[in-house]
């Protein structure tokens, strides 16, 4: 049974970085941070990532538990519509700490709170989601390098998350970047995202670089099922508008 929460209202201004597995979630959470995101205590370095992906470790292993407990994974995803009182309590904990430390602007970066975002949502209704999205085939390609996982899983797993993407989008309108812009112009598109965030410190540095794209696939797009091309168009689509 579903579980609501009666935690009081958070009063700061919270926001969710949602999107798919190497695709530049945690650069996104990053160049936000450098603006003045309050994200806690995150992991700043990992062999797969030189700066780190940015979650709090309390955040992630509580979506990991959700995820599990829907009978579902981050690689077998499924959206989170059951949780129990402890599940409940150890999220009211976390934003209380959260509101404890004081700031006018606090988030996180997970790609499993793609779909466990109604768990959050449910104890935060202002919570502002944003989302990046990445060419499905540098993403299949960075799975395999990292987990060995083959192409065509990564591609339909691909499908599975920028779908979850595309329909919380529909559902009410929020910031989405691409990861595959080139440098001046994704730094370009986070000044102009982090001008309607209402960030504390929008003139913070940038934090992209060249390290944080090491996959360079072939984009032959007779590799891609329909779906995946279809959802990356409809991604492109709605970043041009």
């Amino acid at each position: 049974m579903k579980l609501f929460s009666r935690a009081p209202r958070s009063q700061a201004n919270v926001i969710a970085i949602l999107g798919m597995h190497r695709s530049g979630t945690s650069c996104l959470a990053g160049s936000l941070q450098a603006k003045g995101l309050f994200l806690g205590e995150v992991h700043e370095w990992n062999e797969h990532n030189r700066k780190g992906n940015r979650e709090n470790e309390a955040i992630a292993s509580l979506n990991e538990e959700l995820l599990n407990y829907n009978k579902a994974s981050w690689h077998q995803p499924a959206v989170v519509t059951r949780w129990t009182r402890a599940h409940r309590k150890a999220r009211d904990r976390i934003i209380a700490e959260f509101a404890q430390a004081g700031v006018e602007c606090w988030g996180f970066k997970d790609t499993r709170a793609t779909f466990t975002y109604p768990f959050w949502r449910d104890a935060l209704p202002d919570l502002k989601p944003v989302g990046t999205f990445r060419h499905p085939l540098l993403v299949a390609q960075s799975l395999n390098k990292r987990d060995n996982m083959p192409v065509d899983y990564a591609i339909g797993l691909w499908c599975q998350y920028n779908r979850q993407l595309l329909d919380l989008h529909g559902l009410k309108p929020f910031p989405l970047i691409s990861f595959d812009l080139n440098a001046a112009d994704y730094i370009g598109r986070i000044e102009a995202m982090v001008a309607g965030l209402n960030l504390p410190d929008p003139a913070g540095a940038a934090f992209l670089d060249h390290t944080l794209k090491t996959s360079s696939a072939e984009l032959a797009a007779d590799a891609l099922t329909t779906d995946a091309q279809e959802i990356y168009a409809k991604l492109q689509d709605l970043t041009a508008r």
